[in-house]
Formats: structure tokens, C-alpha cells, sequence
């Protein structure tokens, strides 16, 4: 996310939403990248209370989904969702276990009690002669808590590698290992755009081999789907069909160059209008969705982010680091 006293806009002082309960611990760093600011450098974002070590995470966190209630954070750790309290990180209830213990890749749903589900393996087949033999398959799948019932949604055509739900649950953008990435219709199963590979600004169609995919997020509106590859880009593209590829500026934010390195985590904020990125080593930048412009300059929070979400009121974004802690960051409006 991006700015700092360089050219510092006259933004509205930060509202306090610390509250009582929220576990304190040892305040850590945060400095602007290349620059050596601290947080009061950077009024787009700020720390709110101390880093709080997530128990039962014991496979790590691989993805966070701030509920639309605004009171919970769901947490996938392997195989277990965590139901939190967004505002303490307390637990709220029992784990969530047995869903999927085969997934390769999990997303809980923002709405709740629900978990989508990319899937990679053997599988029973059988060839033209009639004989059944072994075979790679994989599958979208959609879990539900109470009922613990899973439904297929979709076939999948490769190895799937990173997985990302729109906020209301009802498109799916799974990337493949191959590059490639693709949008499905979460109640009917259909291929809403791709598969498709982003090279060097060009969207590809078909089975030219493209750049890794590192990160994958779609926006509320359903208007933007965010593609960041293993080259560090970032390509904001049309989520219905693909075109007008706009990629994000990883360039110089007031006459100040930073050093970029791959995108790990996105997030749209929920109006669609930014987008918030997570690299490798910790960094955080915030775009402009509409333009591809920085809006502020790289703010380095923590050495590694395992997962990233934003809250449904667009005020806070969650961290979750891969140590299991969590920490809660204000988000300045624009």
C-alpha cells in the first residue's frame, strides 16, 4: 500500500479501534521500504494493538475471509477452519474439521459456514476398451459446516495452485500451475472467462504457456479480476472477458524507487476501487483499481504474509504471518 511524508495529503485523523480486550504483546517495527519512515509516515495504514498468536493453527494459515458481520475472521489451517473474534482473535467457537481433508487449496466464504475447495488427484478412469485405470483429476468443491455435505462445482482442467471467492460467494477464480487462470459460476459450474494466461500485459487464450500465477483476487463488483505473477507484475483484467489488461505501476511513488518482489497476497477493497498487495518479505502497497497508480509507498509490516483480508465495512485489513500470528491494521479512507 502506498504513501508517505513525501507528499503527505491532509487525510482526517485515524478513529482509535483499539478496544480493551484485544491481546497486547512486544510492539513491533514498521518502517516505510527504502525510506526508514515509521507509521505516522504512512496514513493510508495502522497497526491496531499487538500481533496474537493464533492456538490450533498447527498446519499454519493459508487464508483469511473477514465475515460480512464484521465480528469474525475465519482462519484455514490444512485441514481446521477457525471461527475468531475479528476484534480479539479469541475463538468464538469449536474448530471446524472433516471437510476436506484431501483439498490442495481452501477459501472460507466471507458469508460463513461454508468453504470453497480446489482439488488435485488420482481418480478411477477408464479408456476406450472398457478398462479402469488411474488417472489425475481435479475438482471445485463447495463445503458446508453445519451439514458437513460437500458439492462439486466444477471440473477442474489442470493442477490448481491458488484459489480466490468474490465476496459474495458466488464466482470462483481458480490459477493453475501451468499459468493459466480461470472464473467459474459458483451455483451453476460454468466457465465464466479462460482459461486463460497473462504474459507481459497480453491476455492469452489456449495453451501457450504463461507466467506463473503468485496471487489471485476478484473484486465485489464483480467488474476486476487481479492476476499477480512470479515476475512480480500485478494485471488488473476484465473478469468477464479478459480484456483491457491494466498493469499496476511497481515503479517510483513521488520520485521514491522501491524494490519489488512477487505478489503473494491480494485484496480488493470493498467499494472495488483499491487494491492491496502482499510480497514476498512483508511489503504491503495500495492501488488505485481504476488507474493501476500507486497511492502510497511501500509500508514493510512483517519478514513474511501467509494470508490477507479486509474487513466488510473496508476499515481494517487482517495479516496473518507465517508464524500464526494475526495482527489488525487500520485502513485509511480515501
Amino acid at each position: 500500500m502506498p504513501w508517505t511524508s513525501f507528499c503527505r495529503p491532509p487525510f482526517a485523523p485515524l478513529p482509535s479501534l483499539v478496544r480493551p480486550k484485544l491481546v497486547r504483546g512486544l510492539a513491533a517495527a514498521v518502517w516505510i521500504a527504502s525510506a526508514g519512515a515509521s507509521a505516522a509516515d504512512a496514513p493510508w495504514i495502522q497497526r491496531v494493538g499487538e500481533p496474537v498468536h493464533v492456538e490450533k493453527a498447527d498446519d499454519g494459515i493459508s487464508a483469511l475471509a473477514a465475515a460480512s458481520d464484521g465480528q469474525r475472521l475465519f482462519v484455514d489451517s490444512g485441514a481446521t477452519v477457525l471461527i475468531l473474534d475479528a476484534n480479539t482473535f479469541q475463538p468464538l467457537s469449536a474448530p471446524v474439521t472433516g471437510l476436506l481433508a484431501d483439498s490442495a487449496v481452501e477459501v472460507p466464504l466471507s458469508r460463513g459456514a461454508s468453504l470453497m475447495a480446489a482439488t488435485w488427484g488420482t481418480v478411477p478412469g477408464s479408456n476406450k476398451s472398457g478398462s479402469r485405470e488411474p488417472q489425475l483429476a481435479g475438482e471445485l468443491l463447495l463445503a458446508d459446516w453445519p451439514s458437513k455435505k460437500t458439492r462439486r462445482v466444477a471440473t477442474l482442467s489442470n493442477e490448481p495452485s491458488f484459489l480466490a471467492v468474490s465476496a459474495d460467494g458466488t464466482r470462483a477464480a481458480v490459477g493453475y500451475k501451468d499459468g493459466g487462470v480461470q472464473v467459474f459460476d459458483v451455483r451453476s459450474g460454468k466457465s465464466l472467462l479462460g482459461p486463460l494466461k497473462v504474459v507481459k500485459g497480453e491476455v492469452i487464450m489456449g495453451e501457450r504457456s504463461g507466467d506463473r500465477v503468485s496471487a489471485l483476487a476478484l473484486s465485489p463488483d464483480g467488474v476486476r479480476l487481479a492476476v499477480a505473477g512470479q515476475d512480480t507484475s500485478v494485471h488488473l483484467i476484465d473478469a468477464a472477458t479478459g480484456a483491457h489488461p491494466l498493469l499496476l505501476s511497481r515503479g517510483a511513488f513521488h520520485g521514491v524507487s522501491f524494490v519489488h518482489g512477487t505478489v503473494r497476497q491480494l485484496a480488493f477493497t470493498p467499494d472495488s476501487r483499491r487494491v492491496v498487495s502482499a510480497e514476498q518479505g512483508g511489503n504491503l502497497a495500495l492501488h488505485d483499481a481504476a488507474t493501476g497508480n500507486p497511492l502510497g509507498a511501500l509500508v514493510q509490516v512483517r519478514t513474511s504474509i501467509a494470508a490477507l483480508a479486509i474487513s466488510a465495512d473496508g476499515k481494517r485489513v487482517f495479516i496473518a504471518s507465517q508464524d500464526e500470528h494475526l495482527e489488525s491494521w487500520a485502513l485509511q479512507a480515501q
